[in-house]
């Protein structure tokens, strides 16, 4: 992370993961079946922004950012035969937004920051998989709105707790609300 005099910030990350899957499932007719799958993922981030302050107690944040994740196909079969042909996963996501809060000072230490996001996000991730011969579409490409509130409450300068809930939706893409709970110790 890079946080500059001129209020302009940027936001980075690398990541990799290592999968490795056990399957099994009773099929419709009670059969059982399983097998195993591995695969190696690779992704990144990249977010840039800038701080606008309202005051000593407001902000918004407009942001762009972009994130992609590459993950490796694996062939694999289960003990019924069903073949899946090169399941790899491919994402590109895009997202304009805008962050806004405002901070109710108590005490030197103690503050109150309730909060609002919403952003645009465009997924160009276009996956098909072949199983036993048919190609399906597992992308989840489009357009959904992200929509986020929540609040963080200090206990002092280097302890506070926060709670907020998160919306995102529209086209392939549709995550019910969830909720975060949490404490932070810098």
């Amino acid at each position: 992370s890079a946080h500059f005099a001129n209020n302009v910030f940027v936001d980075g990350s690398l990541s990799y993961s290592h999968f490795n899957n056990d399957l099994s499932a009773t099929m419709s007719n009670g059969t059982y079946v399983d097998g195993s799958t591995n695969s190696d993922a690779w992704g990144f981030g990249l977010k840039a922004g800038y701080d606008f302050k309202l005051g000593d107690a407001g902000y918004v944040t407009p942001y762009g950012s972009i994130s992609g994740l590459f993950q490796s196909g694996d062939d694999y079969q289960l003990s019924n035969d069903m073949k899946v042909d090169g399941q790899s996963y491919d994402s590109m996501r895009y997202e304009l937004g805008v962050d806004a809060g405002y901070t109710f000072t108590y005490s030197e230490d103690q503050a109150l920051t309730p909060y609002f996001k919403l952003a645009y996000v465009y997924d160009d991730s276009n996956n098909d998989n072949d199983v036993n011969g048919d190609s399906i579409d597992n992308g989840t490409e489009g357009s959904a709105v992200r929509v986020g509130l929540g609040t963080q409450f200090s206990f002092t300068k280097n302890f506070s707790a926060y709670t907020d809930a998160n919306y995102l939706g529209g086209g392939d893409v549709d995550q019910d609300w969830s909720a975060n709970v949490g404490v932070k110790y810098t």
